[in-house]
């Protein structure tokens, strides 16, 4: 479940937002969950407030439909109660494709 209202996101969302990048794998074909939950972690505690997965810098055309989920909960996870979590989903799709992408990321903790 969410952490913040959107009345709490429209007061506190500011400063800078953090896009988060992907980490692959030494193969170039996996994500590194390890790695992506380490650098969310690190941002976290050097004071982020603000997290972001993004359709570009999270690199979602290049991940199938359960590996942008799958990123996205890393990042969720990652994240402390403090920190503002917004999830994308795929750039493309139906409206009700991004409406479920949407409804998951709440369910696991985005903002």
């Amino acid at each position: 479940m969410a952490n913040f209202s959107r009345d709490d996101i429209r007061s506190q969302l500011v400063g800078p937002v953090f896009p988060i990048l992907t980490p692959f794998a030494k193969d170039g074909e996996q994500v590194d969950h390890e790695a992506l939950a380490n650098y969310v972690a690190f941002l976290v505690d050097n004071n982020a407030r603000t997290v972001m997965t993004t359709v570009g810098t999270s690199r979602f055309n290049l991940l199938t439909a359960e590996e942008i989920r799958r990123v996205n909960e890393t990042v969720i996870h990652a994240s402390s109660s403090k920190t503002i979590i917004i999830a994308a989903g795929p750039m493309t799709g139906s409206l009700v494709e991004n409406i479920a992408f949407a409804e998951h990321a709440e369910a696991a903790g985005a903002d």
